[in-house]
């Protein structure tokens, strides 16, 4: 059984054995330097459109200045004017990459804590169920909570496929 999340394959069986819990990626890649990667593109992003978004009126304000303003073109060089119009444009950049990284950050440390809280949680689940097997005599206990692990990976909204339909693009 394989777990696809934005074209992301993460097989139950793997991250049922896995000490960080990775299987509840929510669609983000496993790799630490990938997310990172991730981070950093997102936040460029954000910021290079928000900029371009500040320096169409700026840039405009001082266009409109230079053709009706005797006063702005004297007390102004070209220095200063590209100035003017770059520097907000920088500002509003630099602002929105530093809050989407910042949002970024604390959304990983909250994915980081509810991989440790599942995977806690399964750690207790199966130390319990061994516990209660041992008692009974019930040797079913690791499919049980295999199923418990596959219900809770289908109600986090991944998309399960059979791991025999998979095309050639998707195994390698």
């Amino acid at each position: 059984l394989k777990v696809y999340s934005h074209c992301q394959k993460v097989s139950i069986d793997e991250t049922a054995n896995m000490s960080n819990g990775d299987g509840f990626n929510h669609g983000r890649s496993l790799n630490p330097a990938s997310r990172s990667e991730e981070v950093v593109q997102s936040a460029w992003r954000d910021g290079a459109i928000s900029g371009l978004c500040a320096l169409a009126p700026v840039g405009m304000g001082v266009w409109y200045s230079m053709k009706h303003s005797d006063w702005f073109r004297r007390s102004t060089n070209n220095q200063s004017r590209t100035a003017l119009v770059i520097m907000p444009a920088l500002a509003v950049f630099s602002f929105v990459s530093e809050r989407k990284i910042e949002q970024m950050k604390q959304e990983m440390a909250h994915d980081m804590e509810h991989k440790d809280k599942m995977f806690e949680w399964a750690q207790q689940e199966r130390d319990r169920r061994q516990q209660a097997r041992a008692k009974s005599g019930d040797h079913n206990d690791e499919i049980h909570l295999s199923e418990i692990y596959r219900k809770t990976v289908v109600d986090s909204g991944f998309r399960i496929v059979p791991g025999n339909t998979l095309g050639v693009h998707h195994k390698i």
